[in-house]
């Protein structure tokens, strides 16, 4: 991350450590976990995270891509290739992933509502999106009509 301006909700959710990219990530990490990670997922979508996920990544590993960029973004094939990685793109989710949300959300492993940082109504509705183009500390809206 950036800043730490998500680590609270990543705590509350059951995340056991946060690392921002000011730090040497890969160093953080294998500190944290004690290997290097097996797999690398891009959530960001910004131009240039493909590259440097497929920089975190050891030999042998993935990287799988959510986050969609949208405009074109260079990678160092050569990069990849040398660590013999494999680079997923995924868009869409399957009925086995809507089966484990299921489950978690009934087994209670843990509060959703979490997730909700702020209700609005119609009237604020605007404002609150807006809000999230600039990325302050929301990370759910919840659109409440009255």
């Amino acid at each position: 991350a950036r800043s730490t301006r998500g680590a609270e909700m990543a705590i509350a959710m059951g995340a056991t450590d946060f690392i921002t990219s000011d730090r040497d990530v890969r160093r953080e990490f294998r500190k944290i976990a004690g290997a290097a990670p097996d797999a690398v997922f891009e959530c960001v979508g910004a131009e240039g995270m493909l590259d440097y996920c497929i920089g975190l990544t050891p030999i042998h590993s993935k990287v799988v891509v959510l986050g969609g960029c949208m405009r074109p973004d260079a990678i160092t094939p050569s990069a990849a290739m040398n660590k013999e990685i494999d680079i997923h793109f995924s868009m869409a989710y399957d009925v086995h992933d809507f089966q484990v949300t299921v489950d978690a959300l009934a087994s209670s492993s843990f509060d959703p509502t979490q997730l909700v940082t702020n209700r609005v109504d119609f009237a604020g509705f605007p404002d609150a999106f807006e809000a999230l183009r600039n990325r302050t500390n929301q990370c759910k809206v919840l659109l409440t009509p009255v």
